[in-house]
């Protein structure tokens, strides 16, 4: 899913509908959606797309960069 078509699907819902997570594809737990992270996916990775001042002050270098598309990783709580 892009996120364009995510967008366009929480549009039409309520405001104060509950976001949760499954745990797995065959639904072996729940867990609310309790934040958000922008970086990048590749080969069953996700982690930083682009090396911020921030990620250097805590301890991030190019090595740590994940070369792929930029994305959106929700984390439950």
């Amino acid at each position: 899913m892009k996120a364009g078509e995510l967008r366009k699907l929480l549009q039409s819902m309520d405001d104060e509908t509950l976001v949760v997570l499954s745990r797995d594809a065959e639904g072996n737990g729940y867990s609310p959606l309790g934040g958000i992270y922008l970086g990048a996916y590749a080969d069953g990775k996700f982690g930083i797309h682009t090396l911020t001042d921030i990620d250097r002050e805590h301890g991030y270098s190019e090595d740590d960069i994940v070369h792929g598309p930029a994305a959106i990783c929700f984390w439950p709580v």
